[in-house]
């Protein structure tokens, strides 16, 4: 949350727009200077979990599913239960979210649907927003300049925003 102090080593910047009614979000992180080793280990891992997310959003799929299969990912990379900190997202229309989706969600991502996964782990998060298309799913809030690391998640290469570090 926003707060008065100055940034002085590492920032989260999160960014919610709105464009023809549609809000879209993203985070992205930046540190100036050396990035804490633990740090880079956590980004890591939550850029593995935001993979799970996006890589399982298929039009037909319920949002619980999705959640319990990005549940595992945490558990798998040992933070378990580090999605109990902050919500980790859902579909995003004409809000920032049209609800927050969580392990017991029945709803189901219907096709070319928005959604916006946010998953973190304390002190970094990983964020876009996606469309769910029935052949593909596109991630609409991606940088072509940002940089990025590729996450394997069932055979397919994600590209989720590192840490920029400057200096």
């Amino acid at each position: 949350l926003p707060t008065g102090k100055s940034v002085k080593k590492y920032v989260m910047i999160v960014l919610c727009a709105r464009e023809k009614g549609l809000i879209t979000s993203l985070t992205r992180l930046v540190c100036f200077g050396r990035l804490p080793k633990t740090l880079h280990g956590k980004h890591n891992a939550v850029a593995e979990v935001d993979a799970t997310f996006i890589s399982e959003s298929k039009p037909g799929a319920r949002f619980g599913d999705i959640f319990k299969k990005a549940a595992a990912t945490y558990k798998k990379r040992r933070f378990p239960g580090e999605w109990k900190n902050h919500h980790q997202g859902g579909p995003t229309g004409y809000q920032c979210r049209d609800f927050k989706a969580s392990p017991g969600e029945k709803r189901i991502i219907l096709p070319h649907q928005a959604i916006a996964w946010n998953p973190s782990i304390r002190g970094t998060k990983s964020e876009d927003t996606i469309i769910a298309h029935p052949q593909l799913t596109e991630i609409i809030t991606a940088s072509k300049t940002w940089p990025k690391i590729k996450v394997e998640y069932k055979n397919k290469i994600w590209e989720r925003p590192v840490i920029l570090r400057i200096g």
